[in-house]
């Protein structure tokens, strides 16, 4: 259910969008570069710090002699210990199971909703995406896959929905509310799935919007580069882009429940009590909504529309959280405690294989002479496996060899 909305409301919304979005982005930063350094060090290639692999490149100093370059070898033992975990997930199988526990609910209901749930993982391949957020999860602490409805294509009747479980390719994308408490984030006020895009594309996409009227109508670019830093950036390579944000936040409202001597509890205001029965206490209960919309940090691309549950449908997988002593929330995984060893690891075999090479060999004597016409041989010995060495006699003064 979507819902147009006046201008006045949707500088509210971009207010209160640029403030959410704010405030996850300097939350989880610190967060954020610790899972880019181990994401990275998955590369074997990646895993030499810059000091260590500059020191080991070549070089021709000015005015100086020649360096060499150093054995500079990956052999990654993280592997091992990643896989590991990842086949343990796919032997496990893991689904949904349902069992009646209310007094209405019954076995047969249970396996109707059992089934159907597991005809949803089934169809949208539910495995791969919670696999794919494990396996970042696994490797630099956290990851996340999404619920999604959409339009279903087999239905039989024309509107009819379905729910899927899809994948998210670049997880960083996903920023939550960093004052959630729960574990699985299903307190989070807001949550945002973004995307860059070249200011181009966004004028052809969204032709409406204020970013697709940049540099035209007065509309400045460097205002809106100064004014929303987060939402606007030009760089050499990419040129001018612009960040599209899919947002889902929560509406709260208070509502009081009565509570009736038969065990019944209605809103207040909103159902009548029965004759004869009476109201034995008050609650105050949240009634959650969550709403899902688009924009670009200046304006509201796609309107709001209310989302079919009361969570946000960002699933988020975790690896091992570490106790908090200071303001931030750490999250690890395999890779975050291997980085040292792995290091050390490298740098071992490394020098041991720079040693092997460096070892002295012993030198051929021959006669002058000798190695006439087999001068290629004689001067790849030390280097190649060749099975006979010949020699040319040398023939002295007087006829001895």
């Amino acid at each position: 259910m979507s819902t147009a909305i006046s201008a006045t409301e949707s500088a509210k919304l971009i207010t209160r969008f640029r403030e959410e979005f704010s405030f996850a982005y300097h939350g989880e930063l610190p967060q954020r570069q610790r899972e880019d350094e181990d994401l990275r060090f998955q590369v074997p290639d990646m895993q030499w710090d810059a000091d260590s692999a500059a020191s080991r490149r070549g070089r021709v100093a000015p005015g100086g002699p020649i360096i060499l370059p150093r054995p500079m070898l990956s052999i990654s033992k993280i592997d091992q210990p990643i896989r590991l975990v990842m086949n343990q997930f796919r032997q496990a199988k893991l689904g949904i199971n349902i069992h009646p526990v209310s007094p209405n609910a019954t076995d047969d209901t249970a396996s109707v909703l059992q089934d159907l749930i597991r005809r949803i993982e089934r169809d949208s391949n539910a495995n791969v995406a919670r696999g794919w957020a494990l396996d970042r999860a696994v490797k630099a602490g956290r990851g996340v896959y999404r619920i999604v409805v959409r339009p279903d294509e087999d239905g039989f009747n024309f509107g009819d929905l379905e729910i899927g479980v899809e994948r998210i390719l670049h997880q960083g994308s996903v920023w939550f509310d960093p004052s959630t408490q729960l574990s699985d984030y299903s307190d989070a006020d807001f949550a945002w799935v973004t995307t860059w895009i070249r200011l181009e594309k966004a004028a052809r996409l969204y032709k409406g919007a204020r970013a697709a009227q940049a540099n035209q109508s007065g509309i400045s670019w460097e205002g809106m580069l100064s004014e929303a830093p987060l939402w606007a950036r030009q760089s050499d390579s990419a040129g001018k882009s612009i960040q599209i944000g899919e947002c889902f936040y929560k509406k709260h409202e208070d509502i009081k429940l009565l509570i009736l001597d038969n065990g019944d509890a209605i809103v207040d205001g909103e159902g009548k009590i029965p004759r004869g029965v009476k109201v034995v206490a008050e609650r105050v209960r949240d009634r959650v909504e969550v709403w899902q919309c688009v924009t670009d940090g200046f304006d509201i691309l796609e309107p709001p529309k209310k989302w079919l549950g009361k969570y946000i449908p960002l699933v988020p997988v975790l690896g091992r959280e570490l106790q908090p002593f200071d303001e931030q929330r750490r999250i690890i995984g395999i890779i975050r405690n291997a980085r040292d060893p792995q290091r050390f690891y490298n740098t071992s075999v490394s020098t041991l294989v720079e040693r092997m090479f460096l070892e002295p060999r012993a030198p051929w004597v021959m006669f002058e002479g000798q190695d006439k016409n087999r001068e290629a041989d004689w001067a790849q010995a030390n280097y190649r496996n060749i099975p006979v060495l010949k020699v040319a006699p040398v023939v002295g003064p007087g006829g001895e060899i």
